[in-house]
């Protein structure tokens, strides 16, 4: 019995050794396992702070960019340039490089780097979203109130496929105003809308509009979205100096050029002719009377686009566009133009913009191209043709472009 008690003993000491040992190789596992976790998180965690640090450095790019490259295109990146560059924020930084990315894209690639060394890329294509301030959206519009009245009636067309043809030939001819107060837009006698009237943002049409008579609208009522832009355009400043002050039959001749005039005042028979693509900085009043004429050639290709702080007075001859394109004749009033006024019979082919002026176009003249004023009214026999062509001069004078915000349009992490 002693001899089996013993064996029994040594039997039970071998086993407890062998737990002992498995319970030490285990808890050397487990301690190696707590450690390569331990290293494996700290290594996530390092990775993962230079993934935020670089995507912060994303962040900062589409900021600098608003800030630094408004008109994007101005700014040409042909090689990865260094726009940001080891800038600190927290526990690490970021630099940042730009290039093109064909167009007006920009590749944009972040580099974060933690302070222990981890290091993350991401990259990202900038796209830039504009909004476009047409200035000559509408045939006619007024920021205050639009009236028209008379036998006049406002179409369309398109000058880039021809000319105008008849009445009605395009329903495009829309009238518009900011207003959003009773007779912001009054029609009378038996004058014709082919195209659409918008009033101003939250505007109830129905109050708004004023039809009477033999009036009406073809196209649709409605409200705007947001209130239409109407600041009106300032004067570059520079230009050469020069004189126009003519009467008699006498005539002066401007060739492709930018001048600065106190004043333009034609009269009698006298004649301004423009040869070449010229701009006009004037100090003063516009005032063509009687027979004087400011003459724009078509041969050779001419173009005109004046800048007037003064009033605008036009009568008689006014201005002749021999090209009969409305884009080769611009005329801006700027904040102090306070009155528009043309009158007489002969057909005008061009733009007025004067947001801040009383625009009041009067006689049997045509008027092709556009009209835009504070307060803008039409009487007597004369029509507007709308040239829907006046939309398509792009990012010239016409046409501001605002960078409204930055798309990132492509994301991947390196």
């Amino acid at each position: 019995m002693k001899r089996s008690s013993d064996k029994q003993s040594g039997v039970a000491l071998i086993i407890c050794l062998l737990a002992l040992f498995a319970l030490t190789a285990a808890g050397m596992n487990a301690i190696r396992t707590t450690v390569t976790d331990t290293k494996i998180s700290g290594n996530l965690k390092d990775i993962k702070g230079a993934f935020y640090i670089a995507e912060a450095g994303i962040s900062h790019a589409g900021e600098y960019l608003a800030q630094n490259d408004p008109n994007w295109l101005i700014c040409a990146y042909t090689n990865p340039n260094i726009i940001l560059n080891n800038i600190t924020i927290d526990d690490g930084h970021y630099t940042v490089t730009i290039e093109a990315a064909g167009g007006e894209k920009r590749r944009v690639v972040s580099t974060g780097t933690t302070s222990s060394g981890a290091v993350a890329q991401i990259e990202a294509i900038f796209l830039p979203v504009y909004t476009t301030n047409t200035f000559f959206e509408h045939a006619l519009f007024g920021n205050g109130s639009v009236e028209l009245s008379g036998n006049g009636y406002i179409d369309s067309y398109d000058s880039s496929e021809g000319p105008w043809s008849g009445e009605g030939q395009d329903q495009d001819g829309n009238v518009g105003t900011n207003s959003t107060g009773a007779g912001g837009i009054t029609l009378s006698g038996n004058a014709e809308v082919y195209g659409d009237a918008v009033v101003g943002a939250g505007g109830d049409p129905n109050t708004v509009i004023s039809i009477s008579g033999g009036a009406s609208v073809t196209g649709t009522q409605s409200s705007l979205e947001s209130p239409k832009d109407m600041t009106p355009v300032a004067d570059p400043g520079g230009g050469t100096a020069q004189t126009l002050n003519i009467g008699g039959n006498s005539s002066k001749t401007f060739t492709s050029g930018t001048y600065r005039l106190p004043k333009i005042k034609i009269t009698a028979n006298a004649q301004g002719i423009i040869s070449g693509d010229v701009v006009f900085y004037v100090d003063g009043d516009l005032d063509i009377s009687g027979n004087g004429v400011l003459n724009i050639l078509s041969t050779p290709a001419s173009s005109l686009t004046i800048y007037v702080s003064g009033d605008i007075h036009l009568s008689g001859n006014g201005i002749a566009n021999q090209s009969n394109l409305p884009e080769n004749l611009i005329v801006y009033g700027t904040s102090t133009c306070g009155t528009v006024h043309a009158s007489g019979n002969t057909n005008f082919y061009g733009a007025i913009y004067a947001p801040a002026a009383y625009v009041h176009i009067s006689g049997n003249g045509d008027i092709f191209g556009a009209v835009v004023g504070d307060t803008a009214k039409i009487s007597g026999n004369g029509n507007i043709h709308y040239d829907k062509n006046l939309l398509n001069l792009g990012t010239s004078s016409s046409t501001t472009k605002t960078l409204s915000r930055i798309d990132i349009i492509s994301w991947r992490r390196i």
